[in-house]
């Protein structure tokens, strides 16, 4: 557990997502269980920033927003979902979401550098403005690193709190940076030019699935 602190959601999802998987009556999570893990969800909840931390009083976390999206699911009940600001959800999932817009290349599918002009139009506080990434790309947590599992756990925590629909600030460009991730072998990797793997796959294929696409 002490190895794991910073990542507290996913005990909690796991546990209730293989309890509920087993459908047994002995092992059913009692209303006095489903408040206790209500509770510490929202004791990880960043009401300033949006999503989910890892524990409480770390910053917030794509993938600990995943888990802790879908451990209320299995709680299943209004107090529960009534933790997520769904306004303040919005604005952290595009606040991780890479959204600078590169020199067109020849090939879309290269990483694009930010000239010195691009730099210096920025104030160069927000690192998401100006990576050597591919727009749609999305940090695992603010100024991280950008992969393909950010894309999935955010489209995942989106797609259950309603925030997909009309939102294009947040889907632009996603769709291109999953493509730019396929390798010649056929699979997806976790970014450009990396090799194919069945976790990145599913992630990737899943994120096309979320988007329609």
């Amino acid at each position: 557990m002490a190895g794991q602190d910073s990542g507290q959601p996913w005990f909690l999802f796991w546990n209730l997502q293989s309890l509920a998987l087993l459908d047994q009556p002995n092992y059913q999570v009692d209303e006095v269980m489903k408040n206790k893990c209500t509770e510490y969800l929202k004791a990880c909840h960043n009401g300033e920033e949006g999503g989910f931390r890892g524990a409480p009083y770390l910053m917030s976390h794509v993938a600990s927003t995943y888990a802790a999206v879908m451990a209320l699911v299995n709680i299943s009940k209004e107090e529960a979902f009534d933790i997520v600001d769904l306004a303040k959800m919005k604005q952290y999932l595009i606040r991780i979401k890479n959204n600078f817009k590169p020199t067109p290349l020849t090939d879309p599918n290269l990483f694009s550098f930010a000239s010195q002009a691009d730099l210096e139009a920025n104030d160069g506080n927000d690192p998401s403005k100006y990576m050597g990434t591919m727009p749609g790309a999305i940090s695992i947590h603010y100024n991280g690193e950008m992969d393909i599992r950010g894309v999935y756990c955010s489209l995942v925590s989106a797609d259950i709190c309603g925030l997909l629909h009309d939102n294009e600030e947040y889907t632009k460009g996603i769709t291109d940076f999953l493509l730019s991730c396929q390798t010649y072998e056929g699979g997806f990797s976790c970014s450009p030019y990396g090799e194919a793997h069945g976790g990145y796959t599913f992630c990737a294929l899943a994120s096309f699935c979320i988007l329609s696409q």
